[in-house]
């Protein structure tokens, strides 16, 4: 009984909850660095990155999910990725080569 009554919270919480479809991702400097920034159509703007950090080359995931963008930091460029979703950001490299201009490898 337990586990049908935690199941049926689970699906309440995630039916009520409104995920933002986000339609465009630009990289602007209007808040004083150039961070990256998602937008939907009905102007629900995210600065996604918002630090010191000068971030360039975004790239969306072809399920629309991901953002691929690079971070320049102590003048070294890394790859990030950002989750639409979860509103998190993961590091990909962390090397002493430079990464910039990402991109999603497709399947034709």
């Amino acid at each position: 009984m337990a586990r049908i009554y935690i199941a049926l919270l689970g699906l309440l919480f995630f039916t009520s909850c409104k995920v933002t479809q986000y339609d465009y991702a630009f990289i602007s400097d209007r808040d004083g660095n150039l961070d990256l920034y998602i937008s939907s159509a009905n102007d629900q703007l995210l600065n996604v990155t918002n630090d010191k950090f000068a971030d360039y080359g975004i790239k969306w995931s072809p399920d629309r999910n991901f953002v691929l963008f690079a971070k320049q930091v102590n003048k070294q460029y890394d790859l990030y990725l950002y989750n639409v979703a979860l509103k998190t950001t993961a590091q990909l490299t962390n090397d002493t080569f430079d990464q910039y201009g990402p991109s999603f490898f497709s399947r034709w």
